[in-house]
């Protein structure tokens, strides 16, 4: 499983340190507090804005794969009710009858 999420681990854990580091290094910087908080501000906005584009780019690889798995799934289905219904026939006619009332009739 851990080779189907094609580096997706690495790339959210290496933002996840990135921006640890980042935090911890301007706490740690010899800044006033003052100028330490815009600067965080402004690196979150940074970061926030690069979060917004690397997901729009994912959505953007993953949506026509998704509609592809979507068509297959549709077909697949497709297949499987033709059938289906055959045997669904089948059993009416053994029965006698609609199913749906035999069953109502057992109750």
């Amino acid at each position: 499983m851990a080779e189907n999420d094609s580096g997706l681990s690495f790339v959210s854990g290496f933002l996840l340190g990135g921006l640890v580091g980042g935090v911890v290094g301007m706490l740690l910087a010899p800044k006033p507090g003052e100028e330490t908080r815009a600067d965080l501000v402004g690196q979150s906005e940074l970061l926030r804005s690069r979060a917004e584009e690397i997901a729009a780019q994912i959505n953007a690889n993953i949506a026509p794969t998704m509609e592809s798995v979507r068509d297959q799934v549709n077909t697949a289905m497709d297949a499987l009710l033709e059938r289906i219904e055959p045997s669904e026939d089948r059993i009416t006619y053994v029965r006698g009858g609609d199913v749906s009332e035999k069953a109502s009739d057992t109750v």
